[in-house]
């Protein structure tokens, strides 16, 4: 296709280069600010109209831009990207301005660790409506959600969680004065237990109160709000992993089995935002019998409670919780709901947390089992290929991101002898040739000469040798 295949980020761009010639502009100052070449050179004679609806040509390519973060280099993106103008103009744009925007079938998989469970994830065509529409909805939504719900929040990670449950525990115990216990409380296959006509019916209305002045997005949101919730993406949905994966799961778990209009897909950017929105309902039943002392994650709930307290809620409050679930199509997991007192410790977020007995409020915080296993089967996959030069090579730059995400929870635990170990096992093996450990322990680095900086100092000095030679060699011959 003819045009230069570049964004203008700005008016006075420079340093573009342009397909047509193959030479670079400068100061490229013709075209506005929001423009994308390859969309004007293609679709002139309609510009006006792919500018004039409700979502322009031009804001969609940027969307695009936004929903692909996070997945560049997967194979649904790769497959989206190979010709992406034409889906972005001859597909999606006319599909969602039309109205006619239908989902694609989804894609699904099985996970096995930590326990069997269903996920199921759309194609890259429609993750940009998706995108779209949650990040227009979530500032009004974010009104709506507990202030206690840490889960997919700006600002709101698992650690923030922690210091809240730690700040929460010492508000509670008055400094360590008061016994107290840790409660979890667990939804079960919660994203699978969501009505979604009522997720439909809690964002209309802040649809409604959020776009009143203007008639078309608040007609056009309702209208994607339908769609997102009330389609079945995941009907006949293409499988990325071998059938006899799905024998391994309870049927509970598999959305083919769930009535209609229920659950959402889990791999979808809708279905936390619903899920927060949902939560906020009954974690008000919290706030109305008084239980303020709590901290929500996605499904679960962790509270803080004198031992004089945790009777009453056992006997009087936790049977209207179920009775108030149920009304909403939810349902208390048995299972993983527990309480115990808070020196026994509490899994919570991705970490361990303890309290240390006859101290003012002292609590230790330690990596989960669950995060430490997960650390070293990562690591095994990489030390497994070790002997391998072109591997390490080829995944140094994965395998130092691997690790220093793990050593990004580790610095906040008392896991220093856990860092320790796994620095001197590295640092022992092959792999101790292109790594190096920094700061005590706290993260790691590639070493300077393998660097993919160096390499291409070290490309480009052998290409300059070459080029000094072969003009030696010429000028040589020549003479």
């Amino acid at each position: 296709m003819s045009g230069t295949l570049a964004f203008q980020s700005n008016s006075n761009n420079a340093w573009i280069f342009n397909g047509n010639n193959g030479n670079l502009n400068y100061n490229n100052n013709r075209y506005n600010a929001n423009g994308a070449r390859v969309f004007r050179d293609s679709c002139l004679a309609d510009w006006e109209r792919y500018q004039s609806a409700p979502i322009p040509l031009s804001v969609l390519y940027i969307w695009y831009g936004i929903a692909k973060r996070g997945k560049r280099r997967t194979l649904v993106q790769l497959r989206f990207e190979a010709d992406y103008p034409e889906h972005l103009r001859d597909d999606l744009w006319w599909a969602m301005n039309g109205p006619i925007y239908v989902p694609l079938p989804s894609r699904g998989f099985v996970l096995d660790y930590p326990t069997p469970r269903e996920v199921i994830h759309p194609e890259m065509r429609d993750r940009i409506p998706q995108t779209i529409w949650c990040e227009t909805i979530r500032p009004f939504a974010e009104k709506k959600m507990d202030p206690a719900s840490y889960s997919c929040r700006v600002g709101r990670g698992a650690l923030a969680a922690v210091q809240q449950l730690i700040h929460l525990y010492k508000v509670e115990s008055e400094g360590g004065k008061y016994p107290c216990r840790f409660i979890s409380i667990d939804q079960k296959s919660f994203f699978l237990h969501i009505w979604r006509p009522m997720v439909v019916d809690m964002f209309g209305k802040m649809i409604d109160e959020a776009f009143a002045d203007n008639e078309v997005k608040r007609d056009w949101m309702h209208w994607m709000c339908r769609i997102l919730y009330l389609s079945e993406p995941a009907e006949g949905f293409i499988r990325d992993c071998p059938i006899e994966k799905w024998g391994l799961l309870p049927p509970h778990k598999i959305a083919a089995n769930l009535p209609p209009l229920t659950g959402v897909e889990i791999g979808n950017l809708d279905a936390q935002l619903a899920g927060n929105v949902v939560s906020a309902v009954y974690l008000a039943i919290f706030r109305e019998y008084g239980y303020v002392t709590f901290v929500h994650y996605t499904d679960d709930v962790k509270l803080v409670l004198r031992e004089d307290r945790v009777e009453q809620f056992n006997q009087i409050f936790l049977p209207e919780l179920r009775r108030r679930e149920a009304e909403y199509g939810l349902e208390l997991n048995e299972k993983k709901h527990y309480n115990q007192p808070t020196e026994h410790g509490v899994t919570a977020f991705g970490y361990f947390i303890k309290t240390v007995p006859g101290t003012d409020g002292g609590v230790l915080v330690y990596p989960s089992k669950r995060v430490v296993n997960n650390c070293r089967l990562r690591i095994a996959r990489y030390m497994t290929r070790m002997d391998d030069l072109y591997y390490r090579l080829k995944n140094k730059e994965h395998f130092r991101d691997t690790l220093n995400s793990y050593y990004g929870i580790f610095r906040h635990c008392e896991a220093y002898d856990l860092r320790k170990e796994i620095v001197q096992e590295i640092l022992a093996s092959p792999w101790g040739d292109l790594f190096e450990q920094v700061d005590d322990y706290k993260y790691f680095r590639i070493v300077k000469r393998f660097t993919t900086r160096a390499h291409k100092a070290y490309k480009n000095k052998q290409l300059r040798h070459f080029i000094y030679n072969y003009g030696q060699t010429i000028t040589t011959a020549a003479a």
